[in-house]
């Protein structure tokens, strides 16, 4: 039996990819939301997330106004990971304790967190290819 891995949640599909979808939705009602506005409060790094995942799921209408919270959380949780993963990079997985000893790096707890909840919101957002069969199936 061949098992293939699925891609990580915090990896998004590439550009283009996510408007060539084909999951069957009925219409909500509810007004797609605009890309070219996101929540003035995102940081830097969150906002460059926002410019690259919300355009693509505009275009294929998956993620409407209502959304922007869970949208920003994740932009934000994003941009969490990556500052910490640049802290264990600098520092690497283990430091010095304030005793001296070798102890795991705290950046690496905030890292893990981050990814288990990037992985959950992506898969609310639809952002793996097995949460938008997921999203075809409930709709």
């Amino acid at each position: 039996m061949s098992m293939s891995k699925a891609a990580p949640a915090f990896h998004p599909t590439p550009a283009g990819c996510l408007g060539k979808l084909k999951i069957r939705r009925q219409p909500t009602g509810l007004k797609v939301i605009d890309a070219k506005r996101p929540p003035p409060e995102l940081s830097p790094t969150a906002l460059e997330e926002w410019k690259r995942i919300v355009p693509h799921l505009a275009e294929a209408s998956l993620a409407a106004v209502v959304d922007a919270n869970v949208l920003a959380t994740y932009c934000e949780v994003r941009a969490r990971w990556i500052a910490a993963e640049k802290m264990v990079a600098e520092l690497g997985p283990v430091v010095a304790s304030s005793t001296q000893t070798p102890t795991s790096n705290p950046y690496l707890k905030v890292a893990d967190t981050a990814i288990r909840q990037l992985t959950e919101l992506g898969r609310e957002l639809g952002l793996s290819p097995a949460a938008r069969g997921e999203l075809g199936k409930r709709s």
